[in-house]
């Protein structure tokens, strides 16, 4: 560690493990200016696995099949996101890329998203013919312009208000979907009666929580809305036993339901605490313990909380299985709802590679980062006293032949990422060629050409590790040998294996069959389709990558498919493609009324990027992209009751010279996505970042 004259502050030696979102992040904050506009002058260097950034988040180019885009999973932004949104805006404006590329700017990489639907079945388990199609409303602001986030007991008013507009949508039509339907005018006296309930509610619920801002500490009446809002239960109870085949009311209902529930358990459970309180409980129990009917238990609004982020244990994705911590995912839901700028949703553009992580390495390269690709980690290595980490043991896995190595390709005028290592660059690159070995592959039949052995104050002064929780295992044995709380959180916080398919088509969607673009319910938006069939539960329509792919063949539409991955299934892309054909064959035609009928699929319809060749239906189909997320830096970290406690700081984790960073540490916000890795990634180096201020 060196004096910095400049700067007055110490340059320091920083190995940077890992390229996923928390690590891009800590090396971004590290090399961004102070409050004094002077810019720190650490010595940074990131080492990753094969040749590509992005951890779970990583895409690639496949130039055999026309530049196709071929990613983890699916992947969509949340208009909440505060400091993802807030890096990725700076990230684009230091980048300024010409105005006549694609992805000039952070806006034309990322389009609101503000229609969702749901898949539901009915009381005898049979999928209902209508959707649930919800559309949200655009509302003012940008995403990363939020200043903060509410405490539990300052979203009641909002809670309260949110169920009076869907009362009054059903009134107007608005939660009228399909075929009409004729309501008994006991269902309309009774939404009128929970209408006036929860009018009288207000009064008692507090000032409303303003999107996206800290909200200023006032009284409440808890309990005075406590016990009104027990009587809003019993409405909702009679609600449901006067239903009926009134699809909109029970919709109605479980909105109502879930956010009742929620403030019952708030004022209970919450009040003057942080949502990670009761992270101990199953957040679907601590809904039933507060009131919820058991009719609500797995509707759609509940299940789609699971499925975004494969919350299942053992990735058996079953009810029973279901497991979220009921703090951190009630904190999750009120951000969804009540804190996104602009969209519920963002789309991005292109592949995360090619939106994300090729914007970052650019910026980060220019600001004099070096990246030492093909550098896998082999162990951390502490203190014997274990109190820092000395040493880092790394495996090169492939030497450049030339220079270093440049691991982008331009397609289209826009900077990508291949789906495989640009080998003509790699002394090694005719044996990788010929053995067809895959460098992600922590199994691959590959031995490393060299090692290096990294020392405390020699080659870093400080360790940023970024590896996702799964890879802890086997990179970090002496430290879990160390220190128990280290094993506990192995142990503790639980991890799933995905699954992911991708299906180009020479249709449309609409040409598909899908009805929901077919009676316009979807408002001119691509579909984000979920609760559907398990394993596979989400479906979305990605056809705004196709302009950026470079088929020589006609392409109308390209559809995402993903879902957890049961523990017990094989580590290959068999899995995803049988189930994803069980899913055409036998239940797609619910949607895509065209594509699919019982017992058959067009097969016919999908793209192969061979003009005039006679291709059968199976070679069709097994040309599409599948993939299994089941290596150890792939795995998706979950949310399980009774893990959030024992996430580590990723900043004070028991190594004095080591910060921690992803969605698996403790961050104040303990859910799988990109805004926990990057308050991951930030909290880790915060202590070295005066200038930085985190959104919470």
């Amino acid at each position: 560690m060196q004096q910095d004259s400049d700067t007055g502050g110490f340059r320091m030696r920083i190995a940077v493990l890992g390229g996923g979102v928390g690590s891009m992040t800590a090396a971004y904050w590290l090399t961004n200016p102070g409050p004094d506009g002077v810019v720190p002058d650490h010595d940074i260097t990131v080492y990753q696995l094969g040749w590509r950034l992005g951890g779970k988040g990583a895409s690639g180019r496949n130039a055999a099949m026309g530049n196709r885009i071929e990613e983890h999973g699916l992947h969509i932004w949340m208009g909440f996101y505060a400091n993802a949104f807030r890096m990725m805006r700076a990230v684009y404006g230091e980048l300024n890329r010409p105005a006549d590329v694609p992805l000039a700017t952070w806006k034309d990489a990322f389009k609101p998203q503000t229609v969702i639907t749901m898949m539901e079945k009915d009381a005898s388990g049979q999928w209902m013919e209508n959707e649930w199609v919800v559309a949200t409303p655009i509302m003012p602001g940008e995403p990363g312009d939020q200043t903060g986030f509410g405490d539990p007991c300052d979203y009641h008013f909002n809670l309260i208000n949110w169920v009076k507009e869907r009362i009054e949508a059903f009134f107007d039509g608005r939660e009228h979907h399909g075929s009409q339907h004729t309501h008994l005018d006991a269902h309309v006296l009774h939404l009128k009666t929970l209408h006036a309930a929860l009018h009288e509610a207000t009064v008692h619920a507090g000032e409303p929580h303003e999107r996206g801002k800290r909200k200023p500490k006032t009284e409440h009446h808890h309990l005075l809305l406590r016990i009104a809002m027990e009587g809003v239960q019993e409405l909702i109870g009679l609600g449901f036993r006067l239903t009926g085949k009134c699809v909109e009311l029970q919709r109605v209902l479980f909105l109502a339901d879930i956010a009742v529930a929620t403030i019952i358990g708030s004022i209970k459970d919450l009040c003057g605490k942080p949502f990670d309180a009761i992270d101990d409980q199953e957040w679907r129990s601590w809904l039933l313990q507060h009131g919820m009917h058991q009719e609500s238990a797995w509707c759609s609004v509940i299940r789609a909380m699971y499925d975004i982020v494969f919350a299942y244990r053992e990735g058996d994705a079953v009810p029973k299985n279901a497991d979220l911590a009921a703090g951190t995912t009630t904190q999750t839901m009120l951000r969804i709802y009540f804190d996104y700028y602009e969209s519920i949703f963002m789309k991005m553009q292109a592949g995360m590679g090619d939106t994300i992580f090729a914007p970052i390495y650019e910026v980060l390269k220019k600001r004099g980062v070096k990246f030492k690709f093909f550098h896998r980690l082999r162990e951390v290595v502490p203190s014997d006293d274990g109190t820092v980490i000395d040493a880092l043991r790394i495996g090169v896995q492939a030497t450049v032949k030339t220079g270093d190595y440049e691991p982008l390709v331009t397609i289209k005028k826009l900077p990508c990422w291949p789906s495989q290592p640009i080998l003509e660059q790699l002394v090694q690159g005719d044996e990788l060629r010929a053995k067809n070995i895959d460098l992600e592959d922590y199994d691959a039949d590959w031995s490393d050409v060299d090692e290096l052995v990294l020392k405390r104050g020699t080659d870093f002064d400080h360790v940023v590790f970024g590896l996702s929780i799964g890879a802890v295992p086997y990179v970090c044995p002496s430290l879990l040998k160390q220190k128990e709380s280290w094993r506990t959180m192995v142990e503790r916080v639980k991890v799933v294996r995905t699954q992911a398919s991708q299906l180009w088509f020479n249709r449309n969607v609409a040409d598909l069959g899908w009805t929901s673009a077919l009676n316009g319910r979807c408002f001119g938006e691509r579909a984000v389709f979920g609760t559907f069939i398990e394993p596979m539960d989400t479906w979305a329509d990605m056809s705004q990558l196709l302009p950026l792919e470079t088929w020589s063949v006609p392409v109308g539409n390209v559809a995402y498919f993903c879902g957890a991955m049961k523990d017990s299934d094989p580590a290959t892309t068999d899995v995803p493609r049988e189930n994803l054909r069980n899913v055409l064959e036998n239940s797609m035609y619910l949607a895509w009324t065209y594509a699919a009928k019982p017992g058959k699929f067009h097969y016919d319809w999908l793209i192969v990027d061979e003009p005039g060749r006679v291709v059968s239906d199976e070679e069709r189909f097994r040309s599409q992209y599948f993939r299994v997320n089941t290596q150890p830096t792939e795995l998706y970290v979950l949310s399980v009751s009774g893990s959030t406690k024992h996430r580590l700081d990723p900043a004070n984790n028991g190594y004095s010279n080591l910060s921690l960073a992803g969605d698996w540490v403790y961050n104040g916000f303990a859910i799988g996505c990109v805004e926990a890795a990057v308050l991951g990634g930030m909290k880790g180096v915060q202590r070295f970042c005066p200038g930085m201020e985190i959104v919470e």
